[in-house]
């Protein structure tokens, strides 16, 4: 505990250089406040509010995901559909590459997903059930908000899907 590390509880500990420095600190906010109008202006930029809040909610305040993430959907856009199974192989990778990262079922890395491709101007969708050469699987889609929606209907065989990749 704190008060075990520092030999008591703040600010009882508190020498007078501790509350000069305090009463400063104080005194430093309610000048600015004063010479800027009465008006607070946003220090934090928005995109790293985002950031910060994405990082929190998916992966206990640490980037790699989210910067995995951003790799990967800026990779997969370009195609029409991909397996599921592609997505969740990569993402099972990216565990094993980084121990300290909260695994998270697939429900949340969907929803992890969406919530990236939304900042990025995308749509996502999953479970789409399409039909590719070796079977019929379930598959994901990211594509440019201004292209035409996603209609979820089973696919004609015929393209080579053998990659996953449609």
């Amino acid at each position: 505990e704190i008060r075990d590390e520092f030999g008591g509880s703040f600010p009882d500990i508190w020498a007078e250089e501790d509350w000069l420095g305090y009463f400063n600190y104080i005194a430093d906010g309610i000048l600015y406040l004063l010479q800027s109008g009465g008006k607070l202006e946003e220090i934090e930029d928005p995109e790293l509010i985002w950031q910060k809040n994405f990082d929190l909610s998916y992966d206990d305040e640490k980037p790699e995901l989210r910067q995995w993430l951003l790799v990967l959907v800026e990779k997969l856009k370009d195609h029409e559909y991909f397996k599921s199974s592609i997505l969740l192989d990569n993402y099972e990778n990216f565990c094993r590459k980084n121990f300290a990262h909260k695994k998270l079922n697939a429900q949340r890395l969907h929803k992890a997903i969406k919530e990236i491709c939304e900042r990025l101007d995308y749509d996502y969708h999953h479970g789409i059930t399409k039909r590719l050469k070796d079977g019929q699987f379930k598959c994901c889609s990211i594509r440019k908000k201004a292209d035409n929606p996603i209609q979820v209907e089973k696919d004609r065989v015929g393209n080579d899907h053998s990659n996953g990749l449609c």
